[in-house]
């Protein structure tokens, strides 16, 4: 695994702006920069993987001429889906770093030369093209991290403020503005809420005949959640390498 100087440079400038984001989202709605930024470098990703997938599909079992083949390839469609996925890794993974701790600190920071890792092995050692390897690798590396988040998360220590009462957890779960941006102040407030509840349904909620019921559908939420994140953070780790690569080619 070999990192050219124009790659390290863009690679810190990038931990840089999740840093920036980090640090900056309690006092100003500038912060939100990050989530915008990161949502364009995901949604290339996507939108490119997605249409040459469709393409070689539709190629595959269609003429060119075909109306299903026109279809099927049809960039509006694929635009929609990207920029809704987009969105929405976006917003999880701003979530996930607005509530860092060491546990998510050291699984990002194993992330990013894994995700660089598995992107160099998938395309030169698995002869698969660029796009293909972009999306494998952090599929890939997602899976890893959740699963390693998830092991670690089971010898973490619950939060002081729940309580035998819901109401009263989800109340002590937030005792004051969490940022002076108003919208990310409403996101942050409902992301609180949704933690406390799970961690009152881990170690308070009482009725027998669902309580692993409960705990299951937790914790697959929770592996959903940090998976989307995870996902969301190769991406855009991998966009930031692999669009430098590609300026630095056109450069020479």
């Amino acid at each position: 695994m070999k990192i050219k100087t124009e790659e390290a440079a863009s690679l810190s400038l990038g931990i840089l702006i999740i840093l920036f984001w980090h640090f900056s989202y309690r006092v100003s709605c500038l912060s939100l920069i990050f989530p915008i930024l990161a949502g364009l470098l995901i949604f290339n990703g996507v939108y490119e993987f997605k249409i040459k997938k469709r393409e070689c599909t539709a190629e595959c079992y269609f003429e060119k001429r075909a109306f299903l083949y026109k279809i099927f390839t049809r960039k509006g469609i694929i635009f929609i889906y990207s920029t809704i996925s987009a969105a929405i890794l976006a917003t999880a993974l701003s979530l996930f770093l607005t509530d860092l701790d060491k546990e998510s600190c050291a699984v990002l920071l194993i992330g990013i030369p894994l995700s660089i890792f598995l992107y160099d092995f998938l395309l030169k050692r698995g002869s698969l093209k660029k796009h293909v390897a972009k999306n494998a690798s952090s599929t890939i590396n997602a899976l890893i991290l959740t699963l390693t988040l998830l092991t670690l998360s089971l010898y973490r220590t619950p939060p002081e403020y729940v309580n035998e009462s819901l109401a009263k957890t989800i109340e002590l779960s937030v005792k004051k503005p969490l940022s002076k941006c108003e919208t990310i102040d409403a996101v942050l407030v409902c992301l609180k809420y949704a933690k406390a509840v799970k961690w009152w349904m881990i170690l308070k909620f009482s009725l027998i005949d669902l309580k692993y019921f409960i705990k299951l559908i937790v914790w697959i939420l929770f592996l959903i959640g940090n998976y989307m994140a995870l996902l969301a953070f190769g991406k855009y780790i991998l966009e930031i390498k692999t669009l430098t690569e590609k300026f630095t080619d056109e450069k020479r």
